[in-house]
This record gives C-alpha cells, sequence and structure tokens, in this order.
C-alpha cells in the first residue's frame, strides 16, 4: 500500500471512548493518539468489503463437532474454496465446542461466499472473520 498525502482533521471523542483511548494510551507507552485513531480506521476500513482489493487474514469458527456431520462439512466447504482457504487450525475448546481457525487469502467476493456457506452449516455458533487489504 502507498502512502498518500494526508490531511489533519478533527474529530470529536465521547468521554467514555475516551477514558478507553487514555487507558489504551498508558498501556501502551510511545503510542499518540493521532497513531491509535490511524489504526484503529485502517482496521476497520481495510477489512470491510473492498471489492477491488485482495485481502489476507482469518476466519475463526466455533462450532459444536457433536451437531450433525459439522466436522465433514467444515473440509466440503473448505475444499470447495481450494484457492481462497489456505489452511486450517483446529482447537478443541472443551468436549463439545472447536474452534477452527481458516487462513484465507482472496477477493473480498470469495471470502465472503466462503463466510456465508461456513455460517449457514448446523452446528456452527459464531463465524467472525478478520482480514486485511494486501
Amino acid at each position: 500500500m502507498t502512502c498518500l498525502k494526508g490531511r489533519k482533521i478533527g474529530v470529536y471523542i465521547p468521554g467514555d471512548i475516551e477514558d478507553l483511548l487514555e487507558d489504551y494510551l498508558a498501556r501502551h507507552g510511545g503510542r499518540s493518539v493521532s497513531s491509535v485513531i490511524q489504526e484503529a480506521l485502517r482496521s476497520y476500513l481495510l477489512g470491510e468489503k473492498i471489492p477491488e482489493c485482495e485481502l489476507v487474514g482469518y476466519i475463526m469458527v466455533l462450532y459444536q463437532h457433536g451437531v450433525g456431520d459439522v466436522d465433514r462439512e467444515l473440509t466440503e466447504v473448505q475444499h470447495k474454496y481450494i484457492g481462497v482457504a489456505l489452511f486450517e487450525n483446529h482447537i478443541h475448546v472443551d468436549e463439545e465446542r472447536c474452534l477452527l481457525t481458516i487462513a484465507v487469502r482472496g477477493r473480498y467476493s470469495e471470502i465472503q461466499k466462503l463466510i456465508d456457506e461456513v455460517r449457514g452449516l448446523k452446528g456452527v455458533l459464531l463465524v467472525k472473520h478478520l482480514c486485511v487489504c494486501v
């Protein structure tokens, strides 16, 4: 990503968010308010729907492994998106639940299709993703 000319703007920050920001700055010395806001905006904006951007990141899937054939179905969905789903990591949370992380790379539209299919599987409790534009 190339660095473009920036501009200085004013932003109103409500008191409750300011308190969180001050606490964050105290715990992470050396950071400025500007750098934290820039990072937050970058994270929010670059991880959103950017169809022209190639994204890289992770999809986290919390699921109940004993429901139906969800383990097999999760594998099948990943095979369907073999060019997007790069690899997975499987963690046993407890006796009933597992956390699957899927590393992904591709266009937003393809990653979103993968997420939608995973989200639709019986036994899936939660799907979260964190992707950035590269």
